[in-house]
């Protein structure tokens, strides 16, 4: 998972940013002859959901999610899935204001599945290969290690056995890792001494099969914790990359006015001290208009606050199923240091229960907003039918691409597409086109009328600035000027 922040490099004051996370996620397992929890894709998508919104996840690897053809989309975020049908199901879901595309990966056969993406924020690259391989298996990786690879992750479940992450013992897999790591850049975060991620609820005993490999050049900039469960036998490992950022990229989004928090009686009562502190005789008008408009703004700095424009994510959630996940990771943490049959069993037991109750709160929020329909208002039930079809809904953009490779940066892009345009010109302007062109022309030859001019600078009455006023809409973008409609409306 990516997120945005900003930080100092070591060497130089730059502005930078792109504090990039990767997180390798297990939503949770099937139900078998063993004592696992019995947990799904579905039961804890509400839990997941939870915590990408509230870690700002930028990217998010999941193995055996066990989905199928089913739907397991999560709003704001955008699902690359393994097209295998064996598959375990691999899903990496990416943040729907990035830039990312499916690309060719290490190259895997067998059992082994991979999905590998190239994501793009801040002007810089990660290649990101979300890998599972089965317990009991040989692992089959192929990774290039002729080339110098930077900024590569390739993080999963590999399943891989060795004493260097705390293993009695190193079976094939682990040999096989240990040969990727010993003749190619990669550097793996996980050693005998880091928390363990899986939890065996049949024997009590913790193991790493959970492992995060990263190119050298990242090596000093990652950090990597591992989080609470999320009903799954396996812990979330967050990993946080810290890249500076690129020149030329989109600077960071603008504030804008929060008018529903402004306090417009005091805006109100400073626009008009200023106001009238302003002399308007023998005076350029410019002059006098540059400074209402600074008094206006003046005003809404001090009385409007600004926030930064952010997405409302509405989460399926309820006080009973906090209660309950709070049960459930306590108890995880009991069984992990005791690991009697009697923790064991009640922490099994809690996970059930929670898998159930979020799917009973999923069903009855569908439920209650099925019931609050009103049948005589025929817009809010083809809303809801859109927003299921998900035809609105923002994608992860894939990246434009030139004759040198894909293209991230703001000024690339706005190059790329300016030579794309300017060759493709109308080959004949429509009649419609030249007769306007016609008599814009004719209207710029001919002087203005004194009748005209007399008409501009007569003076007006309250009246007709107020219907003048009136006429403008709310939430629109200012003009030059950066005045609003709603502070000429509050200036009164």
């Amino acid at each position: 998972m990516i997120d945005t922040d900003t930080v100092k490099s070591g060497h130089e004051q730059t502005r930078t940013g792109s504090v990039r996370r990767v997180v390798g996620v297990r939503p949770g397992h099937e139900k078998s002859a063993t004592s696992r929890p019995a947990t799904s894709m579905r039961g804890n998508l509400s839990e997941l959901s939870k915590l990408l919104h509230e870690r700002a996840i930028d990217v998010a690897l999941l193995q055996e999610t066990l989905t199928g053809k089913r739907n397991a989309s999560i709003t704001g975020y955008s699902a690359f899935k393994c097209k295998c049908t064996d598959c375990r199901g691999l899903i990496t879901y990416v943040r729907n204001n990035l830039v990312a595309t499916q690309i060719p990966g290490p190259r895997v056969h067998g059992r082994t599945d991979a999905i590998t993406l190239e994501v793009h924020k801040l002007g810089r690259k990660l290649t990101v290969t979300n890998l599972y391989n089965p317990p009991k298996h040989d692992i089959s990786l192929e990774y290039d290690c002729t080339n110098i690879n930077t900024h590569n992750v390739i993080a999963g479940d590999f399943n891989a056995k060795s004493q260097q992450w705390g293993y009695d013992s190193t079976d094939s897999s682990g040999h096989k890792i240990h040969e990727l790591l010993n003749n190619s850049n990669l550097f793996c975060l996980q050693n005998k001494h880091t928390p363990p991620t899986l939890y065996h609820t049949g024997n009590g005993s913790q193991s790493r099969p959970d492992l995060t490999l990263i190119t050298a050049n990242l090596e000093s900039h990652t950090q990597f914790q591992v989080l609470d469960d999320i009903g799954s036998d396996h812990r979330p490992i967050l990993v946080t990359i810290a890249l500076s950022e690129a020149s030329g990229v989109t600077p960071k989004a603008p504030r804008r006015w929060s008018y529903t928090k402004a306090n417009w009686p005091a805006y109100e009562a400073a626009v008009n001290t200023a106001l009238m502190n302003i002399a308007v005789e023998d005076r350029d008008v410019d002059i006098i208009y540059g400074e209402i408009t600074a008094a206006m703004l003046g005003a809404a700095k001090r009385f409007v606050p600004r926030t930064y424009p952010g997405v409302r994510q509405k989460r399926v959630w309820s006080q009973e199923l906090n209660k309950l996940v709070l049960r459930r990771k306590r108890a995880r943490r009991l069984a992990e240091r005791k690991g009697t049959p009697e923790i064991r069993r009640e922490y099994n037991r809690l996970c059930r229960a929670t898998s159930e109750l979020a799917r009973r709160v999923r069903s009855d929020h569908w439920n209650a907003a099925c019931a609050g329909m009103d049948l005589r208002d025929t817009s809010k039930a083809w809303r809801l039918l859109r927003n299921l079809e998900a035809k609105d809904t923002a994608r992860t953009a894939a990246p434009l691409l030139s004759p040198g490779g894909p293209v991230s940066t703001v000024t690339k892009m706005a190059g790329l597409l300016n030579r794309h345009f300017a060759k493709h010109k109308p080959e004949k302007k429509s009649a419609m086109s030249k007769a306007l062109n016609k008599e814009r022309k004719r209207l710029e030859r001919e002087p203005d009328e004194p009748e005209s001019q007399a008409t501009c600078n007569a003076p007006f009455c309250r009246a007709e600035l107020d219907r003048a006023i009136a006429k403008c809409k709310n939430r629109k973008a200012p003009g030059p000027d950066k005045v609003t409609p709603e502070m000429e409306y509050n200036s009164n």
